[in-house]
């Protein structure tokens, strides 16, 4: 599953696709390609948590996303800075329940 990488996608998600607030810890941004493939990026702010804590919640985001058939589109998934120990805190269960909800609000804006 490819992913974006440089910084002019990332621009471009930003100035033309769509921002949404999935949760008080989860906004998306994200946009339709036409080039067949589901695309995806994080951002993770070091204020989030240490490097363990970062890897751990990319490593989960990586395996929701290879679970999903998910169409052609580009997504970057934000992770907001919360308090110190909220990420610390965050089950498994919540953050498949944030991702569910940012791929819903994806599939209804179709």
């Amino acid at each position: 599953m490819p992913s974006i990488k440089l910084q002019s996608h990332f621009a471009s998600l930003r100035s033309g696709g769509q921002f949404v607030h999935v949760s008080h810890w989860l906004a998306i941004n994200y946009k339709k390609n036409n080039s067949g493939s589901f695309n995806w990026a994080w951002t993770i702010s070091r204020k989030v948590g240490s490097a363990v804590l970062r890897n751990k919640l990319k490593r989960w985001g990586r395996e929701f996303v290879r679970d999903r058939n998910q169409e052609s589109v580009d997504i970057n998934f934000i992770f907001k800075v919360k308090n110190k120990d909220f990420y610390k805190s965050l089950t498994r269960t919540e953050f498949d329940e944030g991702f569910k909800r940012a791929f819903k609000k994806i599939t209804n804006a179709s």
